[in-house]
């Protein structure tokens, strides 16, 4: 029998080196958990709507009991969007105190802390102005939080693997959200509304609203509206987040063909290559998506999509020609968002 080997024990400088890549890890894990969950919670920055009412395919009347306006309940999801928003908040703390254990934090690209920073104080200035106060500062929160986990995304995924699972989990949670937009389509809002066509005169009394009157006009046209909500109660919410999956799926469809094509070797006839097969099936979500981005009918949403995808596709084929004037075109991109932006504020102020 040979003797057993004693383990050495690890050394003052590899428990340095281990606590930061802990600290990484698991900043990285709490980004994921939010971009994985946070799309199926409820997004409504307010606190008091009758509009989840319409979200379901028929009501619950025993529940709502006997009360006028019973179904309009204050919105019970805003704990955990706050909790999100800490989440994001504490893993970009654990990215800190990762660089703090080195005795170094290297910051890529560091404009994007005074840009969030000015937004921060910014969008804090007016939401200390709003009426509902608690309802603003927790839209603040997790608008920072969203932007910082951004800034986080930039730093953390520096190398390939963690770059690759970001937009493989992306990618499944487009997945998702595109089959809730069919199901939707195809499935719930027409059982909501044969619902509704079935028992008006209960419904709208369950809602607290008379009959044929203008407010009874406005929520039967919102609920009769046949567009996807995904797992959120508007639709320019929906298109927004779809406005993120579709260009990033796209992306990965892309990569995934360049690296098959590159990765592939001669095999008999007939046989499929995995490569190419996966390629293919993340290109297929993409492809449905596009129906769901045009079923919200989101000017914004839509044209953003096609913005994006357009100018992926454009710097995709034209990369070695532009790589050497990036920092030319990252200026000309911003000054069209400026561009933008002041003509948008133009015409809000010339049509009040």
């Amino acid at each position: 029998m040979t003797p057993r080997k004693s383990r050495k024990p690890a050394s003052p400088d590899a428990l340095e080196d281990s606590a930061p890549r802990l600290l990484r890890n698991c900043a990285f894990a709490l980004l994921l958990a939010a971009v994985a969950a946070r799309v199926f919670l409820s997004e409504l920055p307010y606190r008091t709507s009758p509009l989840p009412a319409t979200a379901a395919p028929t009501v619950d009347a025993a529940a709502a009991g006997d009360r006028p306006g019973a179904l309009m309940s204050v919105d019970r999801t805003e704990l955990a969007r706050v909790s999100f928003a800490a989440m994001l908040l504490i893993a970009v703390a654990l990215w800190a105190l990762a660089g703090a254990a080195e005795g170094r934090l290297e910051v890529r690209h560091g404009y994007l802390v005074w840009l969030i920073a000015g937004f921060a104080m910014l969008s804090l200035a007016s939401a200390l102005q709003a009426s509902d106060l608690r309802s603003a500062l927790g839209a603040w929160i997790e608008q920072v939080s969203l932007l910082a986990a951004g800034f986080l995304t930039v730093q953390i995924c520096t190398d390939r693997r963690r770059f690759a699972m970001l937009m493989i989990v992306l990618a499944a949670v487009a997945l998702a959200v595109t089959a809730k937009g069919y199901y939707q389509v195809f499935v719930e809002i027409p059982e909501r509304i044969a619902d509704f066509e079935a028992n008006r005169v209960q419904r709208l009394a369950e809602m607290g609203i008379e009959p044929d009157t203008p407010r009874a006009q406005l929520f039967e046209a919102r609920l009769r509206d046949r567009t996807p909500l995904g797992f959120f109660v508007l639709a320019n919410v929906f298109a927004s987040l779809l406005v993120v999956l579709l260009p990033a799926t796209a992306a990965l469809a892309a990569d995934k063909f360049r690296s098959a094509r590159a990765n592939r070797r001669p095999g008999r006839r007939g046989e499929i290559d995995i490569g190419i097969l996966g390629a293919v099936c993340v290109a297929g979500i993409a492809l449905l998506m596009l129906p769901v981005c045009l079923w919200t009918r989101s000017l914004g949403g839509i044209f953003a999509a096609a913005a994006g995808l357009a100018g992926g596709a454009g710097v995709f084929v034209f990369r070695r020609r532009l790589a050497p004037h990036w920092r030319k075109l990252v200026v000309a991109a911003a000054g069209v968002l400026l561009l933008g932006g002041a003509a948008v504020v133009g015409y809000g102020s010339a049509r009040d």
